[in-house]
């Protein structure tokens, strides 16, 4: 199971940052990160790869529009 860590706002406008950005790191099983990104781009890496994460649920939800992305922060809910 995959492990979603080191969760944070940052904003460094000044250093080419956008501003109040969240980042995260994944790690998988053994402790090798796997990604280090935006908090979206790692809840869409969850979801599209199917990654299992702990304390982490990524779903689609069916809209009158077309499908929409769920997410579970399942140990804050």
């Amino acid at each position: 199971m995959y492990k979603l860590t080191n969760v944070r706002m940052l904003g460094n406008e000044h250093g080419g940052l956008a501003p109040d950005t969240i980042y995260a790191e994944l790690f998988d099983e053994e402790g090798k990160i796997v990604i280090g990104a935006t908090l979206p781009y790692i809840l869409r890496a969850i979801r599209d790869r199917s990654y299992q994460v702990d304390g982490v649920t990524v779903t689609y939800t069916e809209m009158h529009d077309g499908r929409t992305s769920v997410i579970s922060l399942d140990k804050y809910a």
